[in-house]
């Protein structure tokens, strides 16, 4: 779509890891080195759910909805995987020509339905890692194609959805994009069934202390620092 790929952020190049918490260290390093200046209006719209009404326009906060297409510095956020619901995409793709168009796609490239399964589920189905997260990439796709009148100037996305900015960017093929997110589902779903594990988030502690609570909790098997979002957040 034209955009700049050197305003494409990409978290897990320059700090290690997908979460969200890398967003705003993304936004701070592009602040110092000049690519976000004072004056522009920097718009974070969100692509967790369906445009409401089957409208074309994105979700902004309240107070910017004005002529949202002429803004300098409007910015496409895309999620990651847990934004996923069932009917996700079915409003849009049967209001907007060009939605449609990209879940029928996706259905041929990867040789299954995967457009009734987000419109219709199961929500176990859905909720598979293989399905999850090519669907989220899709809907994704499929909203940032009702926006196309409204171009972004910079992309971002958390773990998942840094591979929907790549493709809003133009630097990988919408084809492409998807099979890659389709494989990286399949091998997540089955190391999750080959080791089984957990995670969890930790806020405020310090980590030094940390990582002596997990040797200490190693006597019931592997338990390590996965990542440092943070210094106060792992």
């Amino acid at each position: 779509m034209g955009i700049d790929r050197s305003k494409v952020m990409i978290n897990i190049d320059r700090y290690g890891n997908t979460t969200a918490a890398t967003i705003p260290l993304c936004l701070s390093e592009y602040w110092r080195d000049g690519r976000l200046k004072e004056g522009q209006n920097l718009v974070l719209a969100s692509f967790v759910q369906a445009i409401p009404g089957g409208g074309a326009h994105p979700v902004v906060p309240e107070g910017l909805q004005g002529d949202w297409k002429s803004m300098r510095g409007l910015a496409y956020m895309f999620p990651g995987q847990g934004s996923q619901y069932v009917g996700m995409g079915k409003d849009i793709a049967h209001a907007f020509d060009p939605a449609r168009r990209i879940f029928e796609r996706a259905d041929e490239v990867l040789g299954f339905r995967l457009s009734t399964v987000c419109f219709e589920g199961p929500e176990d189905e859905l909720r598979q890692t293989r399905n999850t997260q090519p669907a989220i990439f899709l809907h994704s796709m499929a909203l940032a194609s009702v926006l196309r009148g409204a171009k972004a100037t910079m992309a971002a996305g958390h773990s998942l959805g840094e591979y929907s900015a790549l493709v809003y960017a133009g630097a990988i093929s919408f084809e492409d994009g998807l099979r890659l997110v389709r494989l990286r589902g399949e091998l997540m779903q089955q190391a999750g069934v080959e080791l089984p594990g957990t995670m969890a988030a930790i806020v405020g502690l310090d980590p030094a202390v940390l990582e002596d609570v997990c040797k200490n909790a190693e006597t019931d098997g592997v338990v390590r620092p996965a990542n440092f979002n943070s210094p106060a957040r792992s």
